[in-house]
């Protein structure tokens, strides 16, 4: 009967005769199209619960939805996800598709009772949260399921956050999330210096991305204490794009754990003449035997500091944009370190007031040995140069070019 799904296997006659056309899909089993379901994406399943009556029931069944992936940007839609989609067997959910500037305005993106349907999930291990807009009186910290592992909520924004205890948003997050091992708050204006002693209090932190929280190096009290008796775990640390200088990455450098640093500068209007990344700070790094990745764009660093980077053992790749360092000790650092590579721009450049993100970095491998390449060979030391159109680099005689390859466009 139309508006029912069907038992037995048997095939729906107002469904066949809708799929006429497109062969005998409709003459299939539930069971089948089950199978075939289930190699669908969940933004396929969205859409194709609007095509029929029988695809509808049959697309919520709950074994497909072990992942709750971008719903439609409306309301009623998340509402929907999370109050019929969502179940026991629900591992992930994970709402990016940006606000309108109409939500962002003056509303929340989630209504309280989706945040209500959404912190009631306590089966749930992952949860991304991008650029939504919440009310900090409806979403806190002690709230959310205490069995995250992954818990991402970069470019949130917070309404109502005055009314809120100002830096103390996360002090509650040790407490409740003690499975939780890769945070993201990248470009979370409530993400302070306060917000790092309770961070650094989670037992099984491993993944930390503050990435354009310009306000976690204001306080070097706090820095200090978090990374001297917390992040007893931690692997990957991203504070690109903030107020991290040379005193408190020497803090961050004592992280015993660490392999994935990242503290370059991007956003070009961050430097300051006191409170910058110096060859000083960097010798903290020297000879750490787990470090493999660092990101030292638009520092202040000179050719000292690459002879820092050849007594770290396990070094395999370096940003390097905006720096200067020479032509001489760039080639010496191919000779000893061969299989560590060098990202870099060719020369510092001039921008206009807009923020440059890695991800929007368009940039060829150059190896010295073999030439321009898509892909160059793991064994030869890379440096990498801009390619992109709107980046007007000035000539500079002391920065690394490729004047031995005059067909490279740069």
């Amino acid at each position: 009967m139309e508006g029912k799904r069907t038992t037995g296997g048997a095939a729906d006659p107002t469904f066949t005769n809708s799929l006429s056309a497109g062969g005998d899909f409709g003459h299939l089993s539930d069971e089948v199209i089950l199978m075939i379901l289930n190699l669908l994406s969940p933004k396929d399943l969205y859409n194709l619960m609007k095509t029929c009556v029988r695809l509808n029931n049959l697309c919520q069944e709950p074994k497909l939805w072990t992942s709750i992936e971008d719903p439609p940007d409306k309301r009623e839609s998340i509402h929907f996800a999370l109050n019929h989609l969502m179940t026991s067997k629900t591992k992930k959910v994970k709402l990016s598709v940006g606000c309108s500037p109409i939500n962002r305005g003056y509303r929340t993106s989630l209504s309280p009772s989706s945040l209500k349907l959404l912190l009631q999930g306590d089966h749930l291990s992952e949860l991304h949260l991008v650029n939504q807009r919440l009310d900090a009186d409806h979403f806190r910290m002690h709230d959310l399921p205490p069995n995250l592992r992954v818990l991402n909520m970069s470019g949130c924004v917070l309404s109502n956050y005055e009314t809120q205890d100002h830096g103390l948003y996360l002090k509650d997050l040790s407490l409740r999330l003690k499975e939780l091992e890769d945070l993201n708050l990248s470009y979370c204006s409530f993400a302070m210096a306060h917000s790092l002693m309770p961070i650094s209090k989670l037992p099984k932190l491993k993944k930390l991305y503050l990435r354009g929280c310009r306000d976690v190096g204001e306080c070097l009290a706090y820095v200090a204490l978090s990374t001297r008796y917390g992040f007893t775990q931690l692997k990957v640390l991203d504070v690109t794009d903030t107020r991290v200088g040379s005193i408190e990455f020497s803090s961050f450098a004592i992280i015993k754990t660490l392999e994935e640093f990242y503290f370059g500068q991007y956003d070009q209007f961050l430097d300051h003449p006191i409170n910058h990344i110096t060859d000083l700070c960097i010798t903290r790094i020297r000879n750490s035997p787990t470090i493999r990745i660092l990101d030292a764009s638009g520092s202040r660093l000179t050719d000292r500091s690459l002879e820092i980077f050849e007594s770290i053992p396990n070094l395999e790749r370096v940003e390097a944009h905006f720096t200067s360092f020479s032509k001489n000790a760039l080639e010496t650092f191919h000779r000893n370190r061969p299989k560590c590579r060098i990202h870099m721009v060719e020369n510092p450049v001039q921008v206009s007031h807009v923020l440059i993100r890695p991800q929007q970095l368009n940039t060829t491998c150059f190896n010295r040995h073999h030439g321009p390449s898509e892909s160059p060979s793991p064994s030869g030391s890379v440096i990498t140069i801009d390619t992109r159109a709107n980046l007007n680099a000035s000539s500079s005689g002391n920065n690394y070019n490729n004047t031995d390859n005059n067909n490279h466009n740069v």
